[in-house]
């Protein structure tokens, strides 16, 4: 199976961790403090949220398609504007990969400069930042979106539809 068609797989976007869709630092610990980890539990318990986190769901609904699905692309594209709060990542291909060469140094020959501020953030090996991205990583200023390159809206949105 090539690239493309990996991308092109239906992602059931409803059961996707609710930190991959960025939500604002007070929704994200409203929605914790609830227990609602995904937009399914969220849509079936909306009413137990506040104003806020009701707003942000209602905003989601203009990247959804009934025919098309979620469109991760424009999704991501929008956050470029208003900055990502984290990096977040769950991909199972990856998790694959990083049981086998989790220790694979993290160096400017395989991650370029983004190498220099993954290793002021202590991680070191593909296996850490595999880790520290399931769990969600602060998006300081010195890496990715941050900077404003469209690559990492790209890097993103390959690693949305494969989760």
């Amino acid at each position: 199976m090539d690239t493309q068609q990996v991308i092109n797989q239906p992602v059931d976007w409803q059961k996707l961790d609710i930190r991959f869709f960025q939500p604002p630092t007070p929704v994200s610990k409203k929605l914790n403090d609830l227990r609602i980890f995904d937009l399914a539990k969220l849509s079936s318990e909306l009413e137990r949220t506040n104003e806020k986190t009701r707003e942000w769901f209602n905003d989601l609904n203009a990247y959804l398609s009934p025919s098309e699905g979620f469109d991760y692309l424009k999704f991501y594209q929008s956050l470029d504007e208003g900055g990502f709060q984290y990096l977040f990542l769950h991909c199972p291909e990856f998790d694959e990969f990083c049981e086998n060469k989790g220790s694979i140094a993290i160096t400017r020959s395989n991650f370029g400069t983004a190498s220099v501020w993954l290793n002021k953030q202590g991680i070191v090996t593909v296996g850490q930042l595999n880790q520290r991205l399931k769990h969600g990583e602060p998006n300081d200023e010195g890496l990715g979106p941050t900077k404003k390159h469209k690559s990492s809206t790209e890097f993103s949105v390959c690693f949305a539809t494969k989760a």
